[in-house]
């Protein structure tokens, strides 16, 4: 990126989340793969997106296949020092949800989708080995203040998808 001046620039790799906060059974943890933009000097404007592989969300009473996409879009404040560029960024997250969900005593699967909404705040490293390429990582923290209450017919709720991740 040019020393002076805002510039464009374009993350693409592996991304993995893991909740801290659920209610399921055993650690919902979820990867897949996630892109960044970024527009912007030392403060920018954030967009991100991820496809992530589904993963099993495991209740007392039912089980649960979830898909999730997470989005976010925000603003940033950079430092950078000779090729090494710090990034703290805070923003607006929505995941796409698609779940799937079974029950002991259900004969046939249940389906649902819902847009979830809450907040991001992540850190991010890059080290630019030329003025066009780089190595970037980070990471982040997601809340979603409202997590989905899983209803399976016959049974009621039986759990909720996580509220917070790290990733």
């Amino acid at each position: 990126p040019p020393s002076n001046g805002p510039y464009f620039d374009l993350a693409l790799g592996p991304i993995a989340q893991v909740a801290i906060k659920s209610d399921a059974s055993s650690t919902t943890q979820a990867g897949g793969l996630g892109l960044r933009l970024r527009y912007g000097g030392s403060v920018g404007l954030t967009l991100g997106i991820a496809g992530l592989l589904p993963t099993s969300l495991h209740f007392a009473q039912a089980d649960a296949r979830a898909t999730w996409a997470p989005m976010d879009i925000g603003l940033s404040l950079s430092q950078r020092v000779s090729s090494w560029e710090v990034e703290l960024d805070v923003g607006l997250a929505a995941n796409l949800l698609l779940v799937e969900g079974q029950g002991q005593a259900l004969d046939s699967t249940q389906q649902a989708s819902r847009l979830e909404a809450g907040g991001r705040v992540g850190a991010q490293v890059r080290y630019w080995a030329s003025s066009h390429a780089g190595i970037w990582g980070g990471m982040f923290v997601s809340y979603l203040p409202e997590p989905y209450s899983l209803q399976v017919e016959g049974i009621g709720m039986v759990g909720q998808t996580p509220s917070a991740g790290i990733g």
